[in-house]
């Protein structure tokens, strides 16, 4: 996945500075490979990602503001009249492949540091030690990012529902 990830790095790069040669303003060329390489600094230590990390809360910043970036451009074409085979369908593909792809692609696949399995590089690896005598750390078990945020999505479904109706209990 991480030779996936760099490809398509690399395509996105190639193909912003075909834009540009197409006539988008080189501003928000640049800014977005910008944010393409703040993508890349991900690609160090992937899969694992620490969530307070400078190049994973840098790479959230860089999803905002590329957004910012290409939502401006548009808005700036569709005001200005010359542009008309400007579609939907086109924003969408647009955005598709130059903004939500790699970002995607990185959510879907990173595991973070501290949902690590045991025994894998990183948080909770084999220990070789002597004091440890080659045993594993041992740490709460792990589960990946989804399960997780559906868990706390579902606790809070529970607490919302006891609170709204406090009579009412789990029926599953």
């Amino acid at each position: 996945m991480r030779k996936l990830l760099l490809n398509y790095i690399a395509t996105v790069v190639i193909l912003q500075l075909i834009l540009w040669l197409d006539g988008i303003p080189l501003k928000y060329v640049v800014a977005s490979i910008g944010c393409h390489l703040v993508f890349y600094s991900l690609l160090r230590d992937f899969p694992y990602v620490e969530i307070m990390s400078l190049s994973a809360i840098s790479s959230c910043v860089a999803v905002v503001l590329q957004h910012y970036i290409w939502f401006d451009y548009f808005a700036k074409v569709a005001t200005d009249g010359r542009h008309h085979n400007l579609t939907l369908t086109n924003l969408v593909g647009f955005f598709v492949v130059f903004v939500w792809a790699l970002p995607a692609g990185f959510f879907i696949s990173l595991t973070f540091a501290d949902e690590t399995l045991p025994g894998t590089i990183g948080v909770g690896s084999r220990v070789g030690s002597p004091e440890f005598n080659g045993a594993f750390v041992h740490q709460k078990k792990k589960t990946s990012v989804f399960k997780r945020a559906a868990d706390v999505f579902l606790s809070k479904k529970d607490d919302l529902v006891y609170n709204v109706a406090p009579g009412v209990s789990k029926q599953y």
